[in-house]
């Protein structure tokens, strides 16, 4: 019975730790990060993106803090914190509830440091009564990522909220709106100004003519601590305000407009101005952009995701690959590529017109062939992006018999270089899931042969769960059995935890 004669501290200290795992680092997930595979119910591999994979930890953890909430009267005090510190909502059911026991327990809503609100849809009367309500019980929150769409919702309340209440607090933010809501959005960040660091905004298509900017777009605002920002959907407007903005700490941008193939944002003009500092800058589209213009403004890149399906022009010194760069670029180390659809034969684009196929394959090779040590003297690693073509791999059991020679052309290209070649997952590209997982020895067997043959000289095994992770989870697990009497919760907590039960 020792354990259960801890301090509280200690004890604290225990459940951090055995819920950190699964709460995220404060960044928003990016097209770099891995995605993972997973059986689905009908027993098939299926992908999980990113995002996905964030939002299932969040309902892992909280799962974790109801068994600890759960086990003893003690425990039950102690860690009543930890269900508010990350609030997790996926079922808009859960949403008025929520905000009920804000407003009976006021002090439940200063523990809120982590909000994650998804699903469906909701009402959105009830979606912008919910939002305020949430933002004024919730003066302390660092990250708010709201997924379902704001549509009209975003109104003046929002920012007024965000003012009022947590203005010096939001380092995170995360919305999904209509296009017609961005002189909104520009007044709502200015509230916010003084403590974003990182920031995703999705606008929606139009469904009719963009309302006009106003006085927002008169606003010269200054965002001195924003280093991401990630924009993705109709944002040609509001990309051309930030143009104009003071973003002195601006280093991750993520621009995102492949569903939105008709007006092309003036990417050339914003790299130009804010290009000095990025490190990292991801351009997913359909329309075709000058990348050796690009990384002229952007000289110090370390990470660099394109359309790989683009035609772009060739030299006459080497006409057999893209022209990517004017002259070597001297820090990007990882390239991502977007697209690659129809490269390996495989999936719809098996079945598409000839002559496109043939277009787009010529596409890929040519720059493909431009991702070398001569353009990019430090490249270190090539990741293809996309999980379709992923998927379509697993279910073909590989490339077509031509899609296969061209595998081996990259892996050549790439092994030759010692530059890594990955899929999406962080794998090797070629590597799918198998049904039999291998034994701990064989992996390991596997990722020494694969480490010699690249000779690369990079650790790419994945990273093993730390051993006190696990440790103090048994401790977790002994304790409940320790426990030689069920206590009983008190009204409010257990009506709390029938509320937010996943």
């Amino acid at each position: 019975m020792g354990a259960q004669r801890l301090p509280n501290e200690i004890w604290v200290y225990i459940f951090e730790l055995a819920t950190a795992e699964y709460l995220p680092n404060g960044e928003l997930p990016n097209s770099m990060d891995r995605s993972a595979w997973f059986k689905n119910v009908f027993d098939a591999w299926c992908l999980q993106s990113p995002d996905e994979l964030v939002m299932n930890a969040q309902k892992k953890r909280y799962k974790i803090v109801k068994a600890i909430l759960s086990t003893c009267k003690r425990w039950h005090h102690i860690a009543g914190e930890f269900l508010f510190n990350h609030i997790a909502v996926f079922r808009p059911t859960l949403m008025h509830p929520l905000c009920n026991v804000l407003g009976n327990e006021p002090h439940l809503g200063t523990y809120a440091k982590n909000i994650y609100l998804g699903g469906p849809t909701i009402p959105e009367v009830e979606s912008l009564a919910i939002l305020v309500s949430i933002i004024r019980h919730c003066p302390n929150v660092d990250t708010m990522i709201i997924s379902w769409p704001l549509t009209s919702t975003f109104s003046a309340a929002i920012a007024d909220a965000l003012l009022s209440f947590t203005s010096k607090k939001i380092r995170t933010l995360c919305w999904n709106m209509s296009s017609s809501a961005q002189p909104k959005v520009i007044w709502a960040l200015n509230a916010l100004r003084r403590s974003l660091t990182s920031l995703r905004l999705e606008f929606e298509a139009p469904t009719g003519e963009n309302s006009p900017l106003g006085s927002a777009g008169n606003l010269n605002l200054s965002l001195p601590r924003l280093q991401t920002l990630s924009l993705r959907g109709s944002f040609q407007d509001f990309l051309e305000q930030c143009t104009d903005w003071s973003l002195p700490a601006l280093q991750h941008v993520t621009l995102d407009f492949a569903l939105n193939p008709h007006d092309l944002p003036d990417v050339d003009e914003f790299c130009k101005q804010h290009g000095i500092n990025l490190t990292f800058l991801d351009l997913n589209c359909l329309q075709i952009i000058d990348v050796a213009a690009i990384l002229d403004f952007c000289p110090n890149l370390t990470t660099f995701l394109f359309n790989g399906d683009w035609r772009l022009p060739t030299t006459d010194e080497h006409p057999m690959e893209s022209k990517l760069t004017n002259s070597p670029h001297p820090n990007i180390t990882t390239i991502g590529v977007h697209q690659f659809l129809y490269a390996f034969g495989v999936g719809y684009a098996a079945k598409s017109d000839r002559f496109k196929v043939e277009y787009m394959q010529r596409s890929n090779d040519m720059n493909f062939a431009a991702l070398n040590r001569r353009n990019f003297p430090k490249l270190q690693c090539v990741r293809i992006l996309s999980r379709a073509l992923l998927r379509a791999l697993e279910s073909n059991n590989g490339p077509s018999q031509l899609g296969l020679s061209r595998w081996e052309r990259w892996w050549d290209q790439c092994a030759q270089q010692k530059v890594r070649l990955e899929d999406c997952t962080g794998g090797l590209l070629g590597t799918l899931p198998q049904d039999e997982p291998q034994s701990d020895e064989d992996d390991e067997d596997d990722e020494e042969c694969e480490s010699d043959e690249l000779e690369t000289g990079g650790d790419w095994q994945e990273e093993n769960r730390p051993p006190t992770i696990q440790e103090l989870r048994d401790l977790l697990e002994e304790c409940r059995r320790m426990s030689a009497e069920a206590d009983q919760t008190d009204p409010v907590d257990l009506e709390l935890l029938t509320a937010l039960q996943m």
